[in-house]
């Protein structure tokens, strides 16, 4: 084996291992090390680029994916927690679409991420299912949003110039 495809196996195992091990803070700091050693492995192994393009390009949709798969569940909380604590009907209505819209990027990017991990045809299906909910979910959230953000933000004006007398 070529001193290059160690190199190469090497760096994808350490990754691997280090992303088994750690928490989500330190797989992104990880990433971005691991970020520096792609490029200097191309810079050292200009002649098979293709593959190792096909896969980091892989690793960093794998990447982006996570990133909105955890984001969009903490906002989805966030919002849930907001409409609980909610004063007036519509403002709870508003930040319940606003949770409606962020399950909907969750349901996208779940699908879309089995997808990317499975490549089969199973994964296709329950992916094209979980796309289509979160696509409905978004739309529909903000449909609802537009309804009744200006009355929402009425009744939280009314709701501040009655706590602040």
């Amino acid at each position: 084996m070529d001193d290059d495809c160690v190199i190469f196996f090497y760096f994808i195992n350490n990754f691997l291992f280090q992303v088994e091990h750690s928490s989500l803070i330190k797989f992104f700091f990880i990433a971005i090390r691991n970020e520096v050693a792609y490029k200097q492995f191309l810079l050292y192994n200009k002649g098979r680029k293709s593959f190792v393009e096909k896969a980091f390009v892989k690793e960093k949709i794998k990447m982006i994916l996570l990133f909105l798969i955890f984001s969009s569940i903490v906002v989805f909380v966030y919002f849930k927690v907001q409409q609980s604590r909610g004063v007036g009907p519509m403002e709870t209505r508003w930040h319940s679409s606003k949770a409606s819209m962020s399950i909907g990027v969750f349901f996208i990017a779940f699908g879309v991420n089995s997808y990317v991990n499975l490549q089969s045809s199973v994964a296709a299906i329950v992916a094209l299912l979980f796309v289509t909910f979160g696509a409905i979910n978004i739309f529909f959230g903000y449909k609802h949003y537009k309804a009744v953000s200006p009355y929402a933000k009425k009744e939280m004006a009314e709701n501040e110039k009655q706590t602040a007398k």
